[in-house]
């Protein structure tokens, strides 16, 4: 174990994941500002570089692309020097998104960065994370067969490995493909399908 404050900020990070699944965002930027504030002064460390992360992917979830930016940049800055390969495909996917949706598709490099290297590491929830990402964003920017051809393999990865959140927003990209190609009823089948399963998709769908 670690020492006692490195030991609280993991918990703090671990709490402010479960509350932002749990649909709490505030909460969860509570709990992840609280892990900063602790852990900064402790020097650098893998549970202050996650904290980072989640910051980023708070900000960019409320349109704070700006802040979702310096927090993801901030993350890598001590993530990748570091070796925490985890948290960097996690911030350069956030970074990403971010970059993207403030017109800079330069962003769409990041994404490729977050998918490589979840796939060096065999993280298989963070590649189709990044997959799904990347091809939203392509859809977003009216690359449509791009988008399809990216999220399709983001839906194989996710099936064989029973990565259920990737998966819905994958699933959700080849909709929209569906829709912009005129599968009117391919898209509603695939919506259906995803509103009958187990668990609350309806986030990702909305």
């Amino acid at each position: 174990l670690g020492s006692p404050t490195l030991e609280l900020g993991k918990a703090l990070g671990l709490a402010a994941s479960i509350a932002q699944m749990a649909a709490k965002p505030g909460r969860a930027r509570t709990l992840a500002e609280r892990a900063v504030e602790l852990l900064e002064p402790t020097g650098p460390s893998q549970p202050l570089a996650r904290a980072y992360s989640m910051l980023g992917m708070l900000d960019y979830s409320t349109m704070r692309f700006s802040g979702a930016k310096q927090w993801c940049e901030r993350a890598l800055a001590l993530a990748e020097p570091l070796g925490y390969q985890d948290v960097a495909s996690y911030a350069y996917g956030f970074l990403g998104l971010s970059t993207v949706v403030r017109g800079d598709e330069r962003g769409l490099r990041h994404l490729t960065r977050a998918a490589d290297i979840a796939r060096d590491t065999g993280h298989s929830e963070l590649l189709v994370l990044a997959q799904a990402n990347h091809a939203a964003m392509l859809a977003w920017l009216g690359r449509h067969a791009e988008a399809r051809a990216l999220a399709a393999p983001a839906l194989r990865v996710a099936h064989e490995n029973n990565v259920t959140m990737g998966g819905f927003h994958a699933a959700v990209v080849v909709c929209r493909t569906d829709l912009f190609y005129g599968s009117w009823d391919s898209a509603e089948a695939r919506l259906r399908e995803l509103l009958d399963r187990e668990g609350d998709p309806v986030g990702l769908l909305t």
